[in-house]
């Protein structure tokens, strides 16, 4: 499973909009139990990684 994230945060008090970028992560399950867990600080590189592109 691969998880394309595009985090940022919002100021409670200022409201004020703070990107903190886009990254990846894959996750393995065997049986129902995570297995693997890697992040990935771009999407790319974790796309290539399970053999998918953008």
């Amino acid at each position: 499973m691969v998880s394309l994230i595009d985090q940022r945060m919002t100021g409670r008090v200022t409201g004020i909009e703070v990107p903190l970028g886009r990254y990846a992560q894959i996750f393995a399950f065997r049986n129902g139990l995570l297995t693997h867990w890697k992040c990935y600080a771009n999407q790319r590189d974790a796309l290539e990684a399970v053999g998918l592109s953008e």
